[in-house]
């Protein structure tokens, strides 16, 4: 028999005032339940027939109701018995059919430990005589591999003093140095992987200072034609160099000495190294900087003309750098512009971020990346630029406000920012306490 057909039946036979028989079906469905789904027909057996503890419940009912005082209280002291000598025999009976099982199976065991036991220790002996075989040819193994392993450094050893030898005989060591080189206005560098570093001239001083390793003296030249200093290798940097220094690749390097005054131009092309300059100040030179995959960074440098960079997958970085007009150009890399004053400023990536802080723009900004986001900290207030802002599947946020997908505003720079799936942040200057942009604007 089930919960609910017992419980059914006894409500049938319970003869009592409703909130007593709820109380006595709430209490037998409680009990039933705890004994779990898989004891309930055998919790139920114990308790009896749902007729007989019905008729038993209502004649207890029926004589309480019948006292002096007229009010009922069911005394379960006997229903409590009841279910304590039912939950015993349940108990009982389970522990003795557990226990029985539990010896049944330990007996089965040991007559299963019993027979094999010709066949465990045909196994171990077995197994004994195996490993002492795997013993044995791990050692033979080990030595043959450590002796073959020895014969091959050796010959590498060999091979790689043959080489070396072989290398540097082939190579030629190249070192240029000259201060007093022709007056000239034109630069023009070609190496291949191999940094370049522009300083200012030193102590009134200018020239170029190379150092290369060739595999033929005519791989290079370094020549003053035509107002024009050259510098053009066609040697791969490191060749034949199997040792190097920090200059660059096998301890290459050029480094130019430039004085201040008028340029003409200013090339320089190498393929995976970088182009460094610092303190350089130059009037109306187009410089013009290209490597493939290192960086090219720029400090405290004034040119009178205009800039072009790029590089492959290297930052383009400038710091409190002066220029009429810039453009800037990476591939899968970063573009940073820190303070300095370029007039007109066109910053392009394909994939990574672009960040202007605190450079002066005073005609034109334009930032565009495909998947990097736009940072643009700006030197004057919003209402001086003129700005279009535009994301495929992020936001524009202006001043930490977030502004939707486009963003425009009117003013008298132009301001064009542009990315794929990345945000753009503009952050103008807020003006000061008591101050307001009224205020700022009518002061300039």
């Amino acid at each position: 028999m089930r919960k609910e057909e017992f419980l059914k039946r006894l409500e049938g036979n319970l003869v009592m005032d409703e909130p007593e028989k709820e109380e006595v079906l709430r209490y037998y469905a409680e009990y039933i339940e705890e004994a779990g789904p898989e004891n309930e027909e055998k919790v139920i057996e114990e308790i009896g027939s749902p007729e007989e503890v019905g008729a038993r419940l209502s004649a207890e009912f029926s004589e309480s109701d019948n006292g002096s005082d007229g009010s009922w209280t069911v005394d379960f002291s006997e229903m409590i018995r009841d279910f304590s000598s039912a939950v015993e025999r349940f108990a009982k009976k389970a522990w003795e059919s557990a226990g029985s099982a539990v010896n049944a199976f330990g007996d089965r065991l040991e007559e299963e430990w019993k027979k094999s036991e010709p066949a465990r220790n045909d196994a171990a002996m077995d197994w004994n005589r195996t490993m002492e075989e795997v013993k044995r040819t791990t050692d033979r193994v080990f030595q043959e591999t450590r002796e073959t392993a020895k014969k091959g450094m050796d010959e590498a050893r060999k091979a790689f003093a043959s080489l070396k030898d072989i290398m540097e005989d082939a190579t030629v060591p190249y070192e240029f140095a000259d201060f007093d080189l022709t007056p000239f206005h034109k630069v023009k560098v070609f190496v291949k992987n191999c940094p370049v570093t522009l300083h200012p001239a030193v102590d009134g001083r200018y020239g170029a200072d190379v150092r290369l390793y060739l595999r033929r003296e005519d791989e290079i030249s370094v020549t003053v034609q035509d107002d024009t200093l050259i510098i053009h290798s066609t040697a791969s940097s490191g060749v034949g160099r199997l040792t190097g220094g920090t200059a660059g690749f096998g301890g290459q390097a050029v480094e130019l000495y430039l004085p201040s005054g008028v340029y003409e131009t200013i090339e320089v092309t190498t393929t995976n190294a970088r182009i460094e300059a610092a303190g350089l100040k130059m009037e109306d030179a187009e410089v013009k900087l290209k490597t493939g995959n290192a960086k090219i960074k720029l400090v405290n440098c004034r040119f009178g003309g205009s800039l072009q960079a790029e590089t492959g997958n290297m930052a383009i970085e400038l710091e409190e750098v002066s220029v009429p007009a810039a453009v800037l150009y990476t591939v899968n890399a970063p573009i940073h512009v820190n303070g300095g004053a370029v007039a007109a400023l066109n910053l392009e990536t394909s994939n990574g971020a672009v960040n202007v802080a605190d450079c002066e723009v005073a005609s034109k900004l334009t930032a565009e990346t495909a998947n990097g986001p736009v940072r643009l900290k700006m030197t004057e207030p919003a209402e001086a630029y003129r700005v279009t802002a535009d994301t495929s599947n992020s936001a524009v946020f202006v001043d930490g406000r977030r502004m939707g997908s486009h963003y425009e505003a009117p003013g008298r720079i132009p301001v064009r920012a542009n990315t794929g799936n990345a945000r753009i942040e503009l952050t103008f200057p807020q003006p000061e306490a008591g101050e307001t942009a009224d205020d700022t604007q009518t002061e300039e």
